[in-house]
């Protein structure tokens, strides 16, 4: 008797069969069989397919005929004692009872009484029952394996869903490793392969059972040992279900290459002597675009358990797709970002007048930076145009990134920071990092304090890194409490690589402007000279002083207010002047001239004039104010017509500027110091 349990879709069975063997024995067989190949069997098939009970009597050949059929079975029955072949006229009765997913049969020598049938119809029923409650456990267990596998995906997938960088992926194998584990996978280890398509090398994420906690990424460069140029091609192959067996000298080779040649070496001697130890291991893995997940076990894994593996590959895969995707649109989206703050940098360096505008682009620097997500300190732009007469120039920020609209002047041979910098300039590398600590950081802080530097007090005690990118001119300069990443250097170079171009076309415009402007003030000087070399008497300097007036206004040096001309009696301490100004009580602001003689003793000015004649000194500034001025406005007033009423009751504090010359000297009278260029038209 046995019972077969039946396939829907074809005549096919998987049976279970308990028969007598010749030794009296009841033996058990079991197999999957088809069902057409024999008119009992295809009847009982059918008969199932109606849920019919099905009876069929073997006789003469046909009897002979079924047990021939029965022979070529995939299992074997015993031989029944019941048939005897020789006896052709034997006979064997068989009945079929059915239920829902199957039937019970039995072979009988005698035909099957009613009873026999209803005892049997009895026993199917019951069967059916319990198979019904066997299948809804298997059901129910398979349900639960589903929940666990799916759970375990979930958990694998927030993991890398999660992830924010490539180094995460040691986080993110160590979770995998517990899943599969609580999955009944027996792992020796688990890891997770990214390949470099361009030098074909591989970073291994590896979980080991002896360090779970400790999940670790190590690169394995290009080699052609036998199992790496296998992996190799089946992830160029993109092989879904891969595996390899690894075993005798193949492995011994290979983990003496992993153990030395790579970064294999790192991890702890008692994990490398576990994986050494192993004389077979099974390599599983599913293959993706960026490398694969790979399962080291010591016995092949069954069916159920690669499909397990590979619908964890298939999470990886989607989940780190998506990773790599967010991170080139993030990357993108930081891309534009910087190209809008180099932009920005680029603006406010086209837009420099002169080289004090340095400080406001390094405050654009510093929110720039800050913008980007970079953390500085403070920002510095030094320029080296000085360096062979010892001395850097230093724009920058405060240490809150306040700009400080001023220019510092630090010596070259500094010995903490800006020596560093400059020789790093010198042997033209992109960037230089000094770290300071210690001693070294007291002796960098009184430097900033005596350089008229604002320090913080409190802030820099620990240790303070300066990032230096270099340009042609000099560098940009970010101040940090720790070590930049190499991205955020990279980002620095990008910046000094733009603040380079824009300062060169700078410099280039304010070396075309100085051309420009020396070609003018040649002119101004050729026409006051003309002027003084057409004189025929003295005169004729009050002319020469109002052409001198003339073109100063011409050249824009307002800070002027006065020209004048003196010819000195040096036996008699006195001096003839030739002056010109402009009129700022009329609306047209002509130009006044005049000629007076003046005792140089009848004032304090004079006097200041006097002992200048008589010093060995080229030029000379004296400041009037007070009651010094207004002497000496109101005797210009008493000897020079044109002059009276010209300041009215107020007089405000000037002052003369001098510059000496064979019998006398030129001068101007302004509001403070003027520039060296107003000095040069002065010579």
């Amino acid at each position: 008797c046995g019972i077969a349990i039946m396939d829907k879709e074809k005549p096919r069975a998987d049976v279970w069969i308990t028969v007598k063997s010749e030794q009296k024995n009841t033996v058990q067989v079991s197999g999957d069989e088809s069902l057409d190949y024999h008119p009992l069997l295809r009847g009982a098939y059918d008969g199932w397919l109606k849920q019919e009970d099905f009876s069929y009597v073997l006789q003469g050949e046909d009897l002979l005929n079924y047990y021939r059929d029965v022979a070529s079975m995939k299992y074997q029955l015993p031989v029944s004692t019941p048939f005897d072949k020789e006896k052709i006229d034997q006979q064997q009765y068989y009945f079929n009872a059915v239920f829902q997913d199957g039937s019970l049969f039995a072979f009988m020598d005698t035909a099957f009484t009613d009873e026999a049938k209803t005892v049997m119809k009895r026993f199917a029923n019951v069967f059916n029952l319990t198979y019904k409650r066997f299948l809804d456990l298997q059901k129910a267990e398979a349900q639960a394996r589903e929940a666990q596998i799916e759970l375990g995906l979930e958990r694998v997938r927030a993991r890398a869903m999660a992830m924010q960088k490539s180094d995460e992926l040691k986080e993110l194998i160590a979770t995998v490793s517990t899943e599969l584990s609580k999955l009944d996978l027996i792992l020796d280890r688990c890891f997770i392969t990214t390949y470099d398509i361009k030098t074909l090398g591989v970073t291994w994420w590896m979980a080991n059972p002896e360090t779970s906690s400790d999940p670790i990424g190590l690169y394995v460069k290009y080699h052609e040992q036998v199992p790496y140029l296998a992996f190799l091609k089946a992830w160029q192959d993109r092989i879904v279900k891969w595996q390899f067996i690894l075993e005798g000298s193949v492995k011994k080779t290979w983990d003496e290459f992993l153990f030395v040649e790579t970064e294999l070496s790192k991890l702890p001697k008692f994990v490398i002597d576990n994986m050494r130890a192993n004389d077979k291991v099974y390599l599983s893995a599913s293959f993706n675009n960026f490398g694969s997940l790979t399962l080291a076990t010591l016995e092949p894994l069954s069916d159920e358990q690669f499909d397990i593996m590979l619908r964890f590959a298939k999470v990886f895969d989607l989940t780190y797709t998506r990773f790599n995707d967010l991170k080139q649109a993030e990357a993108q989206a930081r891309e534009a970002r910087i190209e809008t703050a180099l932009e920005k940098v680029r603006a406010s360096t086209m837009a420099m007048q002169r080289s004090e505008d340095l400080s406001q682009t390094a405050f654009v620097l510093f929110n720039q930076f800050k913008e980007l997500g970079e953390a500085p300190e403070r920002i510095f732009i030094a320029t080296f145009d000085d360096h062979d007469s010892g001395v850097v120039d230093l724009w920058g920020t405060d240490q809150g990134g306040n700009q400080l609209n001023k220019l510092f002047k630090v010596p070259v041979n500094e010995p903490t920071m800006v020596s560093k910098i400059v020789a790093a300039w010198k042997e033209k590398k992109r960037s230089v990092v000094v770290d300071l600590k210690g001693e070294e950081l007291k002796t960098y802080l009184g430097f900033l304090k005596q350089a008229g530097i604002p320090v913080t007090e409190g802030v820099m005690t620990d240790r303070r890194v300066q990032t230096a990118a270099c340009f042609s001119n000099g560098v940009i300069g970010v101040t940090t409490s720790e070590p930049q990443s190499a991205e955020s250097v990279q980002l620095q170079e990008r910046f000094a690589g733009v603040f380079d171009l824009t300062y060169t076309r700078f410099l280039d415009l304010q070396k075309a402007e100085a051309q420009a402007r020396e070609a003018k003030i040649e002119t101004a000087l050729e026409r006051v000279r003309a002027r003084a070399l057409a004189m025929q008497e003295p005169e004729e300097l009050k002319e020469v002083a109002q052409v001198l007036r003339t073109e100063m206004g011409l050249l824009g040096v307002e800070e002027l207010e006065t020209c004048s001309i003196y010819i000195n009696d040096e036996s008699a301490e006195k001096a003839e002047c030739w002056y010109a100004l402009k009129d700022i009580r009329s609306e047209e602001k002509k130009l006044v001239n005049d000629h007076f003689a003046l005792n140089l003793n009848d004032t304090w000015v004079g006097r200041e004039m006097l002992q200048f004649y008589q010093s060995s000194q080229k030029q000379i500034s004296i400041v009037m104010q007070g009651g010094n001025r207004k002497e000496w406005i109101r005797y210009c007033e008493k000897h020079s017509t044109p002059f009276r009423g010209y300041y009215g009751d107020v007089i405000p504090d000037r002052t003369y500027h001098l510059y000496k010359f064979s019998h006398g000297a030129i001068g101007a009278a302004a509001a403070g110091d003027i520039s060296e260029e107003s000095w040069r038209m002065l010579r």
